[in-house]
């Protein structure tokens, strides 16, 4: 008999670990690819010096209950989210968040972007860079349009909103304070697990029409990754890079895509599995250590 680490690291031919992700390699590259965007942001915003944008009440953490009210806060948006979420599905108006994801993520691209544009131009003024941000805006709001429009094809879409929920997580990263964020990522990794404990996830899987995921295909294999999970890995990716240095964030990094590596194999076990304990608890283990080798 196998043991039983065995028969979970392996798909269905037998194979472990290694030669499953060589067969499966297109479904890591992904995840892979939001984490580096995340990661080229963060580093760029520390780089020029540019604000962190405040998106909980507290950005700087003055004592416990400003800790308590940020995550309070977040908390509360997200448990009013999920209900809305929910029920809009339900009623069959998937579109609709569709298109305020697409409108969401193209409008933070565009504010994070001027945000850099214009600290880089300051450092490096020259014409060319004021095209290539010109253009770059152009893209951006042609990308809603399009996305909006429901004129891209599943590729082509999947790319753009995977660039939208790089930016998204970096932004939540940069302005969310260090132990709010801790507090947080628990919070989330704990709601997803109830979610899909009591159902919620799969039905929401069921009454999505894909519209809030990135699908991706090869081979004889499908998988659905929620937006909000890509979100919630570049948040980590970012927070780690701008609080705890590179070597952090890389080892963070690279833990969540060990994790999202698992969470896909317990996957491939059965029809809905959450994205988020496994990537995040793995993903914030060295950010605990180094916090607390810092108190010690």
């Amino acid at each position: 008999m196998k043991p039983f680490w065995v028969s979970y690291l392996t798909d269905e031919e037998g194979y472990l670990v290694p030669r499953f992700l060589v067969k499966h390699w297109i479904f890591v590259l992904p995840i892979f690819a939001v984490l580096s965007i995340a990661l080229c942001i963060a580093y760029l915003s520390v780089s020029v010096e540019a604000p962190r944008i405040g998106v909980v009440p507290f950005s700087a953490e003055s004592g416990i209950s400003a800790v308590l009210v940020n995550v309070s806060f977040v908390a509360g948006v997200i448990s009013l989210g999920l209900p809305l979420i929910y029920l809009t599905l339900k009623k069959g108006w998937t579109s609709i968040i569709e298109k305020m994801f697409a409108i969401g993520g193209g409008g933070l691209t565009l504010l994070l972007g001027g945000i850099l544009a214009m600290h880089l131009l300051e450092l490096f003024p020259s014409f060319l860079l004021l095209i290539s941000i010109w253009l770059f805006s152009f893209f951006v709001c042609v990308s809603i349009i399009f996305a909006i429009a429901g004129v891209f094809s599943e590729e082509m879409r999947n790319l753009v909103f995977m660039t939208y929920s790089s930016v998204a997580g970096s932004l939540l990263g940069m302005g969310i304070p260090v132990f709010s964020m801790l507090f947080i990522l628990v919070y989330l990794c704990a709601i997803d697990l109830l979610s899909f404990k009591l159902g919620v996830l799969k039905t929401i899987v069921t009454f999505s029409e894909d519209r809030i995921f990135f699908r991706l295909r090869h081979s004889d294999r499908e998988l659905a990754v929620g937006l909000g999970d890509l979100i919630f890995y570049s948040m980590l990716a970012s927070y780690s890079l701008v609080n705890f240095g590179a070597s952090v964030a890389v080892l963070s990094t690279f833990l969540i895509l060990v994790g999202w590596v698992l969470t896909f194999i317990y996957t491939t076990k059965s029809e809905v599995f959450p994205g988020l304990p496994i990537p995040l608890g793995l993903g914030m283990v060295p950010i605990v250590l180094e916090i607390a080798s810092s108190i010690m």
